[in-house]
């Protein structure tokens, strides 16, 4: 990550159980490389966690996020893992979004600035 970013408001653990999250479902799906990007962008800091993966369907795009949807029901998936990361950012005014891309799985997090000194 860029030493320059500007530190942000989300505690360090739904951080990093977010991006757990999605490294492992890159894992789980056999992904064989995982980049994460990170810049500043006025008040927030934006992360870009993208695989090599085979993508999410089109047809799943819009319940993703939903509690228990899974389409790895039978190899023992919950369907919570995606729910939770963004429950988890959310939670700290931070988000989590699928982004749009032509292959593999995209996904952004957008964290808000820490302004030190502020009430």
């Amino acid at each position: 990550m860029p030493a320059d970013l500007p530190k942000v408001a989300v505690p360090e653990a739904s951080l990093e159980m977010a991006l757990t999250i999605l490294l492992e479902n890159s894992r789980q799906v056999g992904a064989g490389e995982v980049g994460i990007t990170a810049h500043a962008e006025a008040d927030q800091v934006r992360l870009c966690v993208a695989d090599d993966g085979p993508g999410i369907p089109e047809g799943d795009v819009g319940r993703i996020f939903e509690p228990f949807f899974t389409t790895r029901r039978s190899e023992g998936g919950a369907g919570l893992g995606l729910s939770i990361a963004r429950s988890l950012l959310r939670a700290n005014h931070a988000d989590l979004a699928l982004a749009p891309t032509t292959s593999g799985a995209m996904f952004d997090i957008v964290l808000p600035c820490s302004h030190r000194g502020s009430s």
